[in-house]
């Protein structure tokens, strides 16, 4: 199965890390820059639409005012 994450903030970034050492097929978004070295087997794409593309997607954003 292949994830899409959209937010790789604390949260999120663990969170997709989590989900690509039990095997899954990760690609994330997020909308400043992440070092791939900090969410090791994530794929970064350079646009959120590529994340969509997936089976299922997670979103971790912040809910800001």
């Amino acid at each position: 199965m292949q994830i899409g994450f959209i937010g790789l903030g604390g949260m999120g970034s663990a969170m997709a890390l989590n989900l690509a050492k039990a095997g899954q097929d990760v690609r994330a978004w997020n909308r400043s820059k992440v070092a791939q070295e900090s969410v090791p087997g994530v794929t970064l794409v350079r646009l959120a639409a590529d994340a969509f593309e997936a089976d299922a997607v997670f979103t971790m954003l912040s809910g800001g005012s």
